[in-house]
């Protein structure tokens, strides 16, 4: 790959789901990668704010100003030279009536999750995707979402303890007799 594709911003995000998105097209479970994937999502926002404060725009202010309103929110997204995500928060809360703070956050969050989604090509899987890949997501998006309303200027520490539990039954291939 050229020295300077890795320059756009949506080629080191390309760059960061594809060893995942390789591991799911070689028969990776999305349960079994839902730490690595939480890893990177966490990775790629912690590395979105620090762009963000590296441009002179701190990300509470890019949130509250996209509570207040559009043409605050236009301000700072130049502020940031255009950021890719800051755009995408533009987007994200472009269709919501009368937004607040949590409403924001979690529009923004869903929005990059579903970039993440796109680039590791979960809806090309054979089959579904499990339920309990789904819930993993949701409940880290949920937990970011609440992390970040407690204090939007900085991306909450990635809980230690990512790794479900195995399922029992999914180890026997088999459900175990109630007795």
């Amino acid at each position: 790959m050229p020295e300077n594709e890795l320059l756009d911003s949506e080629a080191r995000a390309e760059t960061r789901w594809r060893p995942l998105r390789d591991r799911l097209e070689r028969g990776d479970t999305p349960d079994g990668l839902f730490p690595d994937v939480q890893q990177q999502f966490y990775q790629g926002l912690r590395c979105t704010f620090t762009r963000w404060r590296g441009r002179g725009v701190d990300p509470g202010h890019l949130f509250a100003a996209a509570v207040a309103g559009p043409a605050e929110l236009r301000r700072l997204v130049r502020a940031t030279w255009n950021d890719r995500h800051a755009r995408q928060l533009q987007d994200a809360v472009a269709g919501l009536p009368c937004p607040d703070l949590g409403a924001v956050i979690r529009a923004f969050l869903d929005s990059l999750w579903e970039e993440a989604r796109w680039f590791l090509q979960l809806d090309c899987l054979k089959g579904d995707v499990p339920e309990s890949f789904l819930q993993d997501v949701e409940q880290m998006l949920g937990r970011l979402a609440h992390d970040l309303l407690k204090d939007p200027t900085r991306v909450p520490r990635r809980p230690r303890n990512a790794k479900r539990p195995p399922d029992v039954d999914d180890l026997l291939d088999e459900p175990l007799p109630l007795a």
